[in-house]
């Protein structure tokens, strides 16, 4: 008997990253969900997911030591191993370029942009030393046009595609994939 795929997925506790966390628990993955606060499960733990194949995990992308913590935390308990690594967790604002502050750019981009980076360094040492792996990141339109008074999400968005795309060169003969998931205000609506 083979042992599930192991995925850590971040933002977990509502919108896109629940509902991501839900289908990989279906499809036969241990879920390891993120999220800053554990508290926040109810809604995560309320859905109808196989028993025991999700675990909430404490993980505030915006802290170097919270995600270091719960990837070492993950890899520890899974002998090593984490087959898929969603960077989901993210945020947007509406707000002018003159209203924002550097401190609201400096945000939302640590968030958006180095929280996805603080988990694709923390989980790629496993994935090369296992030779195959799969880093998924949440985008958006904004990631490619930038609109008006969305400039700190653009912006962040705009980096993470940056780096999806080097980083697809850079790990694709390590077996390591990156992909990068679009979505638009429209793909959410019933």
């Amino acid at each position: 008997m083979t042992s599930p795929a192991i995925a850590i997925v971040t933002g977990a506790n509502s919108g896109i990253g629940l509902a991501v966390s839900v289908a990989l628990a279906r499809a036969g993955f241990h879920v390891y969900a993120g999220m800053r606060d554990g508290a926040c499960a109810d809604a995560l733990l309320a859905t109808p997911a196989p028993p025991g194949a999700i675990h909430v995990t404490r993980m505030d992308v915006g802290d170097d030591d919270s995600v270091a913590t719960a990837v070492a935390s993950v890899l520890a308990s899974t002998g090593g191993r984490v087959d898929v690594a969603v960077a989901n967790a993210g945020y947007g604002t509406v707000v002018s370029v003159e209203e924002a502050s550097l401190a609201d750019y400096a945000a939302i981009m640590d968030v958006n942009f180095m929280g996805a980076l603080r988990l694709v360094k923390a989980v790629l040492p496993a994935m090369r030393a296992r030779g195959a792996g799969r880093i998924l990141g949440t985008s958006s339109v904004g990631g490619v046009v930038g609109f008006p008074f969305g400039s700190p999400y653009a912006a962040s968005k705009f980096a993470m595609e940056g780096l999806w795309e080097s980083c697809f060169g850079e790990y694709k003969h390590a077996g390591i994939h990156f992909s990068l998931v679009r979505w638009t205000l429209i793909s959410l609506l019933p």
